[in-house]
């Protein structure tokens, strides 16, 4: 018998997040702060709309950017907390990003 780790026992329960509308200079203290490289972006309902990294920020492809949505790349991609491990690590390598998002 194998067993089987899910997602969700290594998840952040409470994770940090930022709002679509918070400005750009709330995230970057909020990165400092926290010593984090990605914060999930939530709407004014607390449910996920896309997500912002650092280096979204350090890219700057919207140089007259001032709010979050504007950098913020839309979309997730999410993984449930009673998936497995091997699930989401194949997730993140197929779509070629770094983190994903529990929902």
């Amino acid at each position: 018998m194998t067993l089987r780790a899910n997602v969700g026992a290594y998840m952040s329960s409470h994770p940090v997040t930022i709002g679509a509308e918070d400005d750009l200079e709330t995230a970057h203290s909020i990165f400092a702060d926290y010593r984090l490289s990605l914060l999930p972006v939530v709407d004014g309902h607390g449910r996920c709309v896309g997500v912002l990294s650092k280096t979204d920020l350090a890219s700057r492809e919207a140089p007259d950017a001032k709010l979050v949505h504007e950098l913020m790349t839309r979309g997730r991609y999410a993984v449930h907390g009673n998936d497995g491990i091997g699930e989401a690590a194949a997730l993140v390598v197929a779509a070629g990003i770094h983190h994903a998002v529990v929902v």
